[in-house]
């Protein structure tokens, strides 16, 4: 079960919410959203990696290449 949906944090900002069906335990969870991230924005998950957060719900997420085509 997976869940991707826009939010509007207290804080101002923009952030996605995601939630995974993958276990929160050996990286599990991180990978299924790194998956998810991927397929969602059809982008080769090699591109994507996990900046900050691999221990905690909020997480930032990396991705290389070219910014224009965003």
């Amino acid at each position: 079960w997976t869940e991707l949906s826009i939010q509007n944090p207290s804080g101002g900002g923009v952030a996605l919410k995601v939630s995974v069906s993958a276990a929160p335990e050996d990286g599990k969870a991180n990978v299924a959203l790194i998956e998810l991230l991927a397929r969602e924005w059809r982008l080769p998950r090699r591109v994507l990696s996990l900046a900050t957060g691999r221990g905690d719900r909020r997480k930032t997420i990396a991705v290389a290449g070219d910014p224009v085509p965003f």
